[in-house]
């Protein structure tokens, strides 16, 4: 399956109230994949319940954990809004500069 959200840098919501940011979303045999910005996350899912542009929504494999997870484009005022969940060595002033910290 191919995800169609774009770009390459998500905010992530989930039902279990977690907020996360996703880098390199994938599917890969029945498994949702992506970096959190600490660690590689694996999650069975269920269920696609929206994969659009804009958003991509799943619900995770009860057997796992029975969340629903909602991914969509980060964006810099959501940087602005959230930063302080972020620890980071220097000021960010733009998203282009966010998004450089994930490039590997």
């Amino acid at each position: 399956m191919i995800i169609n959200l774009q770009p390459n840098l998500y905010f992530v919501e989930s039902s279990d109230s977690t907020t996360l940011l996703a880098y390199n979303l994938k599917e890969e045999g029945g498994y949702i994949t992506f970096f959190d910005s600490v660690k590689n996350r694996f999650m069975k899912y269920n269920k696609i319940i929206e994969n659009t542009e804009d958003r991509f929504v799943f619900q995770r494999d009860p057997s796992e954990a029975d969340f629903i997870y909602t991914f969509r484009p980060f964006k810099y005022e959501e940087y602005l809004k959230y930063h302080k969940l972020f620890v980071l060595e220097k000021n960010i002033n733009n998203l282009e500069e966010f998004k450089s910290l994930f490039e590997f």
